[in-house]
């Protein structure tokens, strides 16, 4: 994603949360907010501003069912809908490969509950 908008990275982290969390549970979404370097003040609750309007789009997020939240960087990722949120990508790290297999396996809960997530 570095380069995509801005000479340096832009999306920070992708963590999912809600319902996929939970084992067994049926789901007609995944729940992810990205974590993105903007300001507060440009990213204001449940907006896209113009300068993200084409994430989705990059992240290919219409191709499956995907309800996504962007929260900026200098804000804590959990809020009043966003609860126990579990990192599966991030810009230091890539890929949270326990985190995937976590989900994969249906122990995601606990896995958020350890602290796995930011």
């Amino acid at each position: 994603m570095a380069g995509v908008w801005f000479d340096e990275p832009f999306l920070i982290g992708a963590y999912a949360f809600g319902t996929i969390l939970e084992p067994g549970a049926d789901m007609e979404w995944v729940q992810v907010a990205l974590v993105v370097d903007l300001p507060a003040d440009e990213l204001p609750w449940c907006t896209v501003p113009p300068s993200c309007a084409g994430l989705s789009r990059v992240l290919e997020l219409g191709k499956a069912p995907v309800n996504w939240f962007l929260r900026p960087s200098v804000w804590p990722i959990a809020n009043h809908l966003i609860r126990r949120p579990l990192r599966i990508w991030s810009l230091e790290n890539g890929v949270d490969e326990v985190a995937l297999d976590a989900l994969a396996k249906g122990e995601a809960a606990g896995a958020a509950d350890a602290g796995t997530h930011r």
